[in-house]
């Protein structure tokens, strides 16, 4: 098994399969998987000058499906699980909000919402892929603020004194042929 990195928190970057329907009236291709977010603050004790102590969607796990939509109903669940699993603490870790970003599912709801919808067909009759096989975070080019600067600038830089240990996500691919990405296979 191939070592994907890990989420802040803990958690293993890993593959998420294609999410295939009984019936496919449609085929939707991603380009990298997205990932599960929640709002976190840091302890304020742990904050150093000159960081926000906060990030309004930090990429914690991989998202549940393939283009999943967001839905909400089971956040509450699914944060519950997602703390127990990793250990976090209250205080201790800094806290969560109990409400989900909006970024959690932003991309899959807008392909069912633009493209499928239009088109009649459910998410539940296509069958949804990535290209790529895990959840990749870009850093800033010096315009705003990615989601690869906020963890290592708010979890990272903290992320010893919560007896954690930092995120070793992988970047987006580089776009040259001599790259380590480039001798991986196109399915896993």
């Amino acid at each position: 098994m191939m070592d994907w990195g890990c989420f802040p928190f803990g958690r293993p970057n890993s593959v998420r399969p294609a999410r295939t329907a009984d019936r496919s009236d449609a085929v939707v291709i991603g380009v990298y998987p997205s990932a599960w977010h929640l709002s976190w603050r840091a302890p304020k004790s742990l904050v150093a000058e000159g960081r926000r102590g906060a990030v309004a969607a930090l990429a914690v796990d991989v998202e549940p499906t393939v283009f999943w939509d967001g839905n909400a109903d089971d956040f509450g669940e699914r944060l519950a699980r997602w703390k127990r699993d990793v250990g976090f603490l209250d205080g201790k870790h800094g806290t969560i909000s109990p409400l989900s970003p909006s970024t959690n599912g932003s991309s899959g709801e807008k392909v069912v919402r633009r493209y499928l919808a239009p088109l009649g067909i459910s998410a539940a009759s296509a069958t949804f892929t990535d290209v790529y096989p895990v959840f990749l975070i870009k850093t800033s080019n010096g315009k705003k603020r990615e989601q690869g600067d906020a963890i290592r600038d708010e979890y990272d830089s903290i992320a010893p004194r919560l007896g954690k240990q930092v995120c070793s996500l992988p970047q987006r691919i580089p776009p040259h042929d001599d790259s380590p990405w480039s001798g991986l296979p196109a399915t896993m």
